[in-house]
């Protein structure tokens, strides 16, 4: 599931914001192309399809095991 127009993943954006702490506004200062309205969105998506993405989540960090020490 990608944020509406962006290649940028659901998933980042809720990694982002509940392993890492980041707020919306810290998260648009990495992502300056988004708006404030779709980090809100992407992290309304998350809660809505918490499990899917969940599953995601799991199966990314299975590819790249050097994100849980980031």
């Amino acid at each position: 599931m990608c944020i509406a127009g962006t290649r940028i993943a659901v998933r980042t954006i809720a990694i982002a914001a509940l392993r890492y702490g980041q707020t919306p506004e810290e998260i648009l200062a990495h992502y300056p192309h988004l708006t404030l309205a779709s980090i809100h969105d992407a992290l309304s998506c998350y809660y809505d399809n918490r499990e899917e993405i969940d599953k995601e989540i799991a199966e990314f960090e299975t590819l790249d095991p050097g994100l849980h020490n980031n």
